[in-house]
């Protein structure tokens, strides 16, 4: 399975949604609920929330095991560091369903990858 592609056909999708939505009018913005989510923020917040009692890991491994949660029933845990860590800027990420917040963190976690491996590094370098 190519999680790239099922990332971009979901972002397709919701874009495709932001237009059905101009073209209903204000009607619509009160049944379609489409919130724009600042990506880079979120994988900023995403890196510095991130929680590890094996700071000596390497920074692939650490990114590796992020990605792994995101994309498990350990996604919970990354939702209640992300809430603890500061929500400013980042507070319609909270209104998404699960299934929506899992697709904007592997978002994130794919087009800011480098940014979050540089914050993971500064965090943990010994």
């Amino acid at each position: 399975m190519n999680n790239e592609l099922i990332i971009e056909a979901i972002g397709d999708f919701k874009n495709g949604l932001t237009k059905l939505e101009t073209a209903l009018g204000s009607q619509a913005s009160k049944e379609i609920n489409v919130s724009p989510i600042n990506t880079a923020l979120l994988a900023e917040r995403l890196a510095y929330s991130y929680t590890t009692i094996h700071p000596e890991y390497g920074v692939q491994s650490q990114y590796r095991n992020l990605t792994t949660m995101v994309n498990s029933d350990k996604v919970s845990f990354i939702f209640s560091w992300l809430r603890k860590y500061n929500v400013e800027g980042i507070e319609n990420f909270f209104k998404l369903s699960e299934a929506d917040r899992v697709f904007e963190l592997n978002k994130a976690l794919t087009a800011f990858e480098k940014e979050i491996k540089d914050i993971l590094t500064k965090r943990f370098a010994s």
